[in-house]
């Protein structure tokens, strides 16, 4: 395990990294809440790949959250690694932690990425990943539950050895991907992620329109008005973020309180804050 309590996990002693830098850069997660059906051809200066399924910025939300919720890693026969989490943590921190998402909605997201296939090739490396989970099952682990005065079970997430392998060699990222939950727009979701994976900032900031540009997102027309003003409608979760709307340019702020915390190397590493209860 990780923690028990209410203790405090840096970075380097986490189980796993919330994500790595390309899964934002390469485009694999559509920038909406409600991807469709479809497949992509992706060409970026960090590499290339094509994604075929329905994957967007709350299905890379359901992943970060077991990442980084995760208290214990195993790896099973066939060469996967099994993720124990906490579904009541997870669906809390779908919605940043102000009330809790659908069981259904859950099951959906994690069909989706499941079915859903890509090959990415990085400068001269590539994955195929044919699924980024395998399963989700029921532990036979369960959690006191103080509102029900009962145990609830656990679950056991299990990634597919090819995105185990892509996680192990990618540039990883630590950070809680909780305050991305409270954000009401995939768009949003989707640059923050993008400048959090960064380790160093243009003068001035970003561009809001490149940006948007480097996710995959219109900014021309009525759709690029929607998708800038679907940001700035989101300004006071992404100063959460360490992300401040300035005009037309997104700046990161490195000394936000209570803000996401960055990966290594991006700027000095800090403790990262959780506490999930003790297995029973």
């Amino acid at each position: 395990m990780t923690t028990t309590g209410k203790s405090v996990v840096a970075w380097k002693d986490r189980l796993l990294p919330t994500t790595t830098a390309h899964h934002s850069r390469l485009q694999i997660f559509q920038a909406t809440r409600h991807p469709t059906f479809c497949t992509r051809e992706i060409h970026t200066p960090w590499g290339s790949g094509t994604i075929t399924g329905r994957l967007g910025t709350m299905h890379h939300l359901l992943l970060e959250i077991c990442l980084f919720r995760c208290e214990r890693v195993r790896e099973i026969e066939s060469g996967a690694q099994q993720l124990l989490v906490d579904p009541y943590r997870v669906r809390r921190g779908m919605t940043g932690d102000k009330g809790q998402y659908s069981a259904a909605g859950i099951k959906a997201l994690a069909a989706d990425l499941r079915a859903a296939t890509f090959q990415l090739d990085l400068r001269g490396g590539g994955w195929l990943v044919d699924g980024i989970i395998d399963r989700i099952t029921e532990s036979p682990k369960r959690r006191y539950d103080p509102l029900t005065r009962r145990e609830r079970p656990l679950a056991r997430v299990d990634i597919t050895p090819t995105y185990r392998a892509f996680l192990a060699a990618d540039l990883p990222l630590h950070y809680d991907p909780t305050p991305l939950g409270a954000l009401r727009h995939g768009i949003s979701q989707a640059i923050a992620r993008l400048a959090l994976s960064h380790r160093d900032q243009p003068h001035g900031g970003w561009s809001l329109d490149h940006l948007i540009q480097a996710v995959g997102a219109e900014t021309e027309g009525a759709a690029g008005r929607k998708r800038r003003f679907e940001i700035r409608a989101d300004r006071d979760g992404l100063a959460a973020l360490g992300l401040e709307v300035a005009g037309d340019k997104i700046v990161r702020v490195l000394s936000t309180p209570g803000g996401v915390l960055p990966t290594p190397g991006a700027f000095s590493p800090r403790p990262i804050a959780f506490s999930p209860r003790p297995v029973r």
